[in-house]
C-alpha cells in the first residue's frame, strides 16, 4: 500500500500537469487531471484518517475546495460548449465531486454537479448504468427533500448490492423516519466490502478487502447535506 507522502507526490505531479493544461487552454484535459487530483485526495482522505472528521479537515487543508471551485468553472465552460452543438465535448457527469462538496460544506456547488449527473441530454452521449441513474434520482430527491421510493434495476452487480443501503438510507430520511435502520445497514455493508477480497476498488474510494478504507464518505456527505437542509 502507498504512503500518504507517495500518493501526496502523485496528486503535485497532477496538477502540475493541470496546470500545464491550463496554460495552454485546454479545458478537457485541465478539468480530467484535476479530476484525477480530486480522486486521490478523496482516497487519502479515508484510507489515511481515522474519521470523517479528521478526512474532511484534511481535505480542506490540501485546498480541495479551490480545486473544486476551478473544477466547477471547467466543466460549467464544457457544459456551455455542449450546449451550443458541439457535442463531441466531453462534460463530466459523475457525482463523486457532488459528495466532496457535500462533506466540505459545499452544498451549491455539489447541487450543481448532480443536476450534470442527472442530464438527460448529456446522458445520451455518456450514459450511465441504471444502477447509476437511480443513485443520481435518489440524490436529487435528497435535496428536494421529497419522498423517494427506490426504483432498483432487476439486476445489481458487485458493488451495486453495496450501495443499495444508501438509496435505503434516503428514502427514510426523505419519509421523516430517523434512519438509524438503514444507518446502520450502511455500516454493516461498508464492513463487509472492506473484508471482501473478491472485490476491485479501482478508485480506492469504498475500500475492499485488499485496500480497505477507515470511514464511508457515501454515508458521510449523504447525512451532511440532508442536515444543512436546502441550498
Amino acid at each position: 500500500m502507498q504512503t500518504t507522502a507517495e500518493m501526496e507526490g502523485g496528486v503535485a505531479k497532477t496538477l502540475a500537469i493541470a496546470h500545464d493544461w491550463k496554460a495552454k487552454g485546454d479545458f478537457r484535459s485541465e478539468l480530467s487531471c484535476l479530476g484525477g487530483a480530486l480522486d486521490e485526495l478523496l482516497s487519502i482522505a479515508v484510507m489515511q484518517h481515522d474519521t470523517p472528521e479528521a478526512g474532511v479537515a484534511y481535505l480542506h487543508g490540501r485546498r480541495a475546495d479551490k480545486l473544486l471551485l476551478r473544477y466547477r468553472d471547467l466543466n460549467a465552460i464544457l457544459l456551455d460548449a455542449f450546449r451550443q452543438g458541439y457535442e463531441t465535448t466531453a462534460v463530466d457527469n459523475g457525482v463523486t465531486v457532488t459528495h466532496l462538496c457535500w462533506l466540505l460544506g459545499r452544498n451549491t456547488l455539489g447541487d450543481a454537479q448532480l443536476a450534470i449527473a442527472c442530464d438527460v441530454e448529456i446522458a445520451k452521449l455518456w450514459p450511465h448504468t441504471k444502477f447509476w441513474d437511480e443513485y443520481h434520482r435518489a440524490l436529487a430527491y435528497l435535496i428536494a427533500r421529497t419522498p423517494y421510493t427506490p426504483r432498483l434495476p432487476a439486476k445489481l452487480r458487485g458493488y451495486e448490492k453495496h450501495w443499495v443501503p444508501y438509496l435505503d438510507l434516503i428514502a427514510a430520511l426523505t419519509s421523516g423516519r430517523d434512519g438509524e435502520p438503514e444507518l446502520a445497514a450502511c455500516a454493516e455493508s461498508f464492513a463487509r466490502r472492506n473484508r471482501d477480497k473478491r472485490l476491485t476498488d479501482w478508485k480506492r474510494h469504498d475500500g475492499d478487502g485488499r485496500v480497505p478504507v477507515r470511514w464511508d464518505f457515501r454515508a458521510s456527505s449523504i447525512l451532511a447535506r440532508w442536515r444543512t437542509g436546502q441550498s
